[in-house]
C-alpha cells in the first residue's frame, strides 16, 4: 500500500500536461502499446445545468490514477489520462529502471529508492532541454486548439444516411416544407439568433425505418391512453385552476403560463383532449442524437431531480434547447462553435405551470421549491403528465458560479421555456438540426448585452435599493419582487443577534399577519427596539408579506444604529 501510495504522488513531467486527447493516446499506445481504459467514478447531475464528471485510467502494469471532477466527458477523460501518464512505470513493462541489470526483480525499498532518485534527476533539466520543452510546448498548443476546430467541424458530419434524409442544406438551399421551414424559424429568426445563428443542415428520420415505425406506433398508442383518462371521470384531475389560500395574481400568473404553451401547441383531430407541441433538445454530437432515435431519450437524457420536477428535460424553444449542445453555454457565448438539436414533438394533456409561487421563499427566485419532486406531486397538480415553467436569465451568484435560468417572476416575459414529462414515450424525436453559431466576436458583444438588460430596466434593477422603508409611506405602486431583492428576514435576525450579542430566542421576533382584499399584511414586533412594531406593504402570500415587514424592521435598526453611533 505504501508503495502504490508513493507512485500515485511521484512528480509528474514538465512538458506533458498540456498535451491534447489525441497527442495523449498516442503517447499511451507507443508507451504501453495498448488504449487507455476509463471507469466513470463520479457523475454529478444536479443541479441539471451545471453537469460534471470525474474518469480513472488504468495502465497495462496495473497503475490506476483518477482524473479532475469536469463538466464535460472528454476533458475528464483528458484530465485521467495525463495523470496516468504522469506516475512512473509499475513493473519492468515500459521503465528499464524498475528491473536490475541482470533481469532480476529489484526489492521494494531498491524500488522507492530510485523513484525517488528518478524525481529528483528529473527536475534537474539543463536550461536547453528546458527551453527545448518549452517550444514543444507552445507547438501543442497551437496543434490542440487546431484539432479542436476540427472536432467542432466533425459534430456535423451527416447522420447515416441509410436512416436519415436531408431536407435542408445551407450550401444547395431549395424548396423546403411547412415543417422545415417552422425549424429554420425556430432557430435562425429567434429573438437574438438572427444573423448568428445558422443552420447547416436538417436530416429527417426515414418513415420506413424500424426506429420510426416503432417509436410512431408506441407514440400513437400513449395519445390514445391520454384520451381515454382524459374521459375518465374516476381519474384524477388537476386542480390547480381552483387552488384554495392562492390569490387573484398567483392565478393570473399560472394561467400566464399554461396560455404561453397552449399558443404553440394543437390539439389532435381524433384526440381532442391531448395537445402536441414542439420540442428542441441539444446533443454534443452527431453519435448522441442518432442514438436518441436508436434506443431512445431515457437512455441518453438521464431522468433528473431537476428544479421543477423528477423527468426529462425538454425545452419548447429552439435556441434555448442549444445551451445542451454548447455544455450549457448561451450560443452568444460560443462564436465559431457547431451543435446539434433533435427535434420532433411532444403529446400531453395535463399540464402543471410552474412559477415562482412554488419556491419556498417568493423573493428568493434561487431557490426552486419543485427540485426532486415527482411529476404532479405539486399540490394542484395531481393528474398532471408534465410540468411546464417559462425561466428567466440570472446572473452568477453565491450558489452558483454560471448563468442559470429560473421560473420568471411576476410578470416578466421569459427567456426560455423547460418542459418535464414524466414518461418518455410522450416525445416523438423527427430531426436532427445541426447549427453553427458565427465567428463574429462584435455581434456576440451585442447580443450578450442585450440578453442581461433587456426587461431589466434601471427602475427594476434598482429595486432592491429604492424600495419604501418608512412605514408611513403614501405611495400607492408597490415595488415588484425581483430577482435583487434579498432575505430580510435572515437579515433582520442577523442584526438582533449581533445587538443582543446572543443567539435570537422566541419572542425577540414576532410576526402577526391580517388578511386585507384576499392579500395578506404582516406586523413584526422586534424586542431590541423596546417592543416596535414595524407593518409591510400588502402582498399576494404570507412569506412575502413578512419578509415586507422585516425590511421596515431592518431600516429602522440602521437608523437606530447610525444614530447610537454618532452620539458616541
Amino acid at each position: 500500500i505504501a508503495f502504490r501510495e508513493r507512485v500515485m504522488t511521484a512528480p509528474q513531467p514538465i512538458a506533458d500536461r498540456d498535451d491534447s486527447q489525441s497527442d495523449l493516446n498516442n503517447k499511451f499506445a507507443r508507451i504501453w502499446k495498448a488504449n487507455p481504459e476509463f471507469v466513470l467514478v463520479e457523475e454529478t447531475l444536479e443541479p441539471p445545468h451545471d453537469p460534471k464528471f470525474m474518469y480513472e485510467c488504468t495502465r497495462p502494469d496495473g497503475v490506476v490514477a483518477r482524473g479532475e471532477l469536469c463538466r464535460s466527458r472528454k476533458d475528464a477523460k483528458h484530465a485521467a489520462l495525463e495523470n496516468v501518464l504522469a506516475l512512473p512505470a509499475f513493473n519492468g513493462e515500459a521503465s528499464s529502471g524498475m528491473a536490475s541489470g541482470s533481469g532480476a526483480s529489484q526489492e521494494p525499498g531498491l524500488v522507492l529508492h530510485n523513484l525517488q532518485h528518478a524525481s529528483i534527476e528529473h527536475h534537474q533539466v539543463p536550461v536547453e532541454q528546458q527551453q527545448q520543452q518549452q517550444l514543444h510546448f507552445e507547438q501543442n498548443r497551437k496543434q490542440e486548439q487546431q484539432k479542436e476546430e476540427q472536432e467542432h467541424d466533425n459534430l456535423l458530419k451527416s447522420p447515416n444516411k441509410y436512416f436519415f434524409d436531408v431536407v435542408y442544406s445551407a450550401e444547395c438551399k431549395g424548396f423546403v416544407d411547412h415543417e422545415v421551414q417552422d425549424l429554420l424559424i425556430a432557430c435562425e429568426v429567434a429573438p437574438s439568433a438572427h444573423g448568428l445563428l445558422q443552420v447547416q443542415s436538417i436530416h429527417k428520420v426515414k418513415t420506413e425505418s424500424d426506429w420510426q415505425r416503432d417509436r410512431l406506433l408506441e407514440w400513437e398508442h400513449h395519445i390514445r391512453k391520454l384520451q381515454t383518462r382524459a374521459e375518465d371521470q374516476q381519474f384524477p384531475k388537476p386542480s390547480w385552476r381552483l387552488q384554495e389560500g392562492s390569490s387573484p395574481r398567483e392565478q393570473r400568473e399560472r394561467e400566464e403560463v399554461w396560455w404561453h404553451l397552449l399558443s404553440i401547441s394543437s390539439r389532435r383531430p381524433e384526440q381532442s383532449k391531448v395537445w402536441t407541441a414542439p420540442i428542441f433538445h441539444g446533443c454534443p454530437s452527431i453519435g448522441v442524437a442518432e442514438s436518441i432515435f436508436r434506443s431512445g431519450f431515457a437512455t441518453n437524457v438521464q431522468r433528473t431531480s431537476g428544479w421543477f420536477g423528477e423527468g426529462v428535460y425538454m425545452s419548447t424553444s429552439g435556441t434555448y434547447g442549444s445551451r445542451y449542445a454548447l455544455q450549457m453555454k448561451d450560443f452568444w457565448d460560443c462564436p465559431g462553435q457547431t451543435g446539434v438539436i433533435v427535434a420532433g414533438k411532444v403529446a400531453f394533456c395535463e399540464v402543471y405551470p410552474v412559477t415562482q409561487a412554488d419556491n419556498k421563499d417568493p423573493l428568493r427566485p434561487m431557490q426552486p421549491g419543485l427540485k426532486g419532486k415527482r411529476i404532479a406531486g405539486a399540490p394542484g397538480a395531481s393528474g398532471c403528465d408534465a410540468h411546464f415553467v417559462c425561466v428567466r436569465r440570472h446572473p452568477p451568484n453565491d450558489d452558483h458560479s454560471n448563468f442559470t435560468y429560473h421560473a420568471c417572476e411576476e410578470g416578466f416575459r421569459p427567456d426560455g421555456t423547460e418542459l418535464v414529462v414524466n414518461q418518455e414515450v410522450q416525445l416523438l424525436p423527427q430531426y436532427i438540426v445541426c447549427f453553427k453559431v458565427q465567428n463574429d466576436d462584435r455581434l456576440c458583444r451585442q447580443v450578450r448585452m442585450a440578453a442581461e438588460t433587456w426587461g431589466r430596466s434601471l427602475c427594476s434593477l434598482a429595486a432592491s435599493a429604492s424600495l419604501p422603508t418608512s412605514t408611513n409611506a403614501t405611495s400607492d405602486v408597490k415595488p415588484a419582487c425581483t430577482s435583487g431583492t434579498r432575505n430580510y428576514k435572515n437579515d433582520l435576525q442577523t442584526i438582533v443577534a449581533s445587538l443582543l450579542k446572543r443567539p435570537v430566542k422566541d419572542g425577540d421576533i414576532v410576526y402577526t399577519e391580517r388578511t386585507e382584499r384576499n392579500e395578506f399584511v404582516s406586523t413584526v414586533r422586534v424586542q431590541v427596539l423596546n417592543s416596535q412594531c414595524f407593518t409591510g406593504e400588502a402582498q399576494p402570500r404570507r412569506v412575502a408579506a413578512q419578509q415586507s415587514a422585516a425590511e421596515a424592521a431592518k431600516a429602522a435598526l440602521h437608523v437606530a444604529t447610525d444614530a447610537s453611533a454618532a452620539l458616541a
